[in-house]
Formats: structure tokens, sequence, C-alpha cells
């Protein structure tokens, strides 16, 4: 009862936590990750050291680790050793990870802050970028390459290289190679807070 009505948010706020710690994973590489956690967590190779009361040693033995980042969690980070429930499984690493600055009333926000950015005029997110780097924004959230974005929308592989040079510079999509050797398109944390304020996806066909 006092989640529910505040759980689209937190929901958002986590996703956009994990959004962004895989952008960090794949522009500066596993140990910037691990390092970035958050205060008590550092990799001391080949040693993830936590900062935790009762905190026990833990061998993944292969299994991996699984980051879980925590709207809710109190305190430094926790270690389950597997999954509840799936013996076996990779261990859970659990961190805090609530908003800070000026999202730190995020649960305190009442519907009616909610429903003025739903309000918010269906052009704007193109207002601000440009029809055709919005629509690309919009094609992007599933990670694309380049010609995969040509051929969504229709426009010269050359103006695809400008406008996601574009929107790279602004730290609004991320930039990787694949192994098969393609360029992979994805968008980043902040590029996805920026769609979930911008208009619906259908508006943003034509980009002629």
């Amino acid at each position: 009862m006092a989640v529910r009505p505040h759980w689209k948010r937190v929901h958002a706020h986590l996703a956009s936590a994990q959004d962004f710690r895989r952008d960090t994973m794949c522009r500066d590489g596993i140990e910037a990750l691990l390092n970035g956690l958050g205060p008590g967590i550092r990799w001391n190779a080949p040693v993830l050291e936590i900062d935790s009361a009762g905190m026990a040693h833990v061998k993944p033995n292969g299994r991996g680790l699984l980051l879980s980042p925590s709207f809710f969690l109190q305190g430094g980070a926790a270690v389950l050793p597997s999954l509840p429930g799936r013996a076996g499984s990779s261990p859970v690493l659990i961190f805090p990870d609530r908003p800070g600055g000026h999202h730190c009333s995020l649960l305190g926000e009442g519907p009616s802050s909610a429903s003025a950015a739903s309000r918010l005029p269906q052009e704007s997110l193109a207002a601000l970028l440009g029809r055709t780097r919005a629509a690309i924004l919009h094609a992007l959230r599933d990670g694309c390459t380049n010609g995969e974005l040509t051929e969504k929308l229709g426009i010269t592989p050359g103006a695809v290289s400008q406008h996601t040079g574009t929107l790279r510079a602004a730290g609004l999509i991320s930039t990787r190679r694949s192994g098969g050797g393609r360029v992979v398109h994805t968008v980043t944390a902040l590029g996805r807070h920026l769609l979930r304020a911008g208009p619906d996806p259908a508006e943003l066909c034509d980009v002629t």
C-alpha cells in the first residue's frame, strides 16, 4: 500500500541505474563498474571487497555475480550466496542506489507532478533535438547498427553518422563495436531519462 503509488517512478529509477552501469562497463570496463557501485565497495583484484557487518567470504566458482541496485536498502551492501529458491545460482550483490540531488523527493512527488510531465507537448523532444535525432534516439532504445537505422528511418548512412555523432557527444547514446565488428549504438541513462519525458514514438515516424 505504501509503495504501489510510487512504484512506476521507483522502477524507472532502478532501470536507469542498470542502464548507467551497463554503459559504464561497456565504455570503461569491469573494474570501473565494480569500483563505481558505491562507498565501501572496491575491486582489489582478484577480490571484490565489501565493507559490511557480518559479511562472509563468497566464492562464485565460475557462477558469475548478479548486481542488484536497491532503492530501499539502508547502510552498506549485502551479498546473497545465491538467488532465493535457486541453490547453485549466481551470488547476488545488493547495493543501495537512491536518487540524489533534486531527485531526493522521488517518493514525495504527488501524482500531479507525474501527470504534468505526461502533459508535455508532443513535439517537445523533436523541438529540442530535431525531428530526425529524436527519431534516432527512440529507435536506439533496444540498440541498432548504422545500417539498421538507415533502414528503419529511411535516411542516408552519412546522415546517420552525423546525427549519432551529435547524440553521442551530448551523452545521450553510447557506441561500441560488437564481437562481429559491427558498430552498435545504445541509449545511455541520460538519453532514457529524456525519452521518458518526451513524446510518443508514434509521433516521430515522419523524419522528413
